[in-house]
């Protein structure tokens, strides 16, 4: 299993709408393609424009068949291009991950 983190700033102001996308449109057709949403955080002490999500994926070839798939799925190219022209995100991060083992702390 890896996992896909997405961290995200959102232009202030955009918050809802920006939520409202990730939780009800971006994360169900991640997960009608295969991808497995793990987590959606926001930041409480920092900078609370900003934004996690973790999305869980069999290996790297899985995270690509998944991408491809949506990439080809109308719904997906019609909220894309909307969202093209709806700016909400001022920055993004996109990082892949592995688990990794750490020690017994006893």
């Amino acid at each position: 299993m890896i996992y896909e983190g997405r961290f995200v700033s959102v232009i202030r102001g955009r918050d809802d709408e920006w939520k409202t996308r990730v939780l009800t449109k971006f994360l169900p057709v991640m997960e009608k393609h295969g991808g497995k949403p793990i987590g959606a955080y926001q930041t409480v002490i920092g900078n609370t424009q900003d934004y996690y999500i973790v999305i869980g994926f069999d290996s790297v070839a899985h995270r690509e068949k998944v991408y491809e798939s949506m990439g080809n799925d109308p719904e997906w190219q019609e909220l894309e291009a909307k969202w093209n022209k709806q700016a909400t995100v001022a920055n993004l991060l996109i990082s892949i991950m592995k688990p990794v083992t750490l020690p017994d702390i006893n």
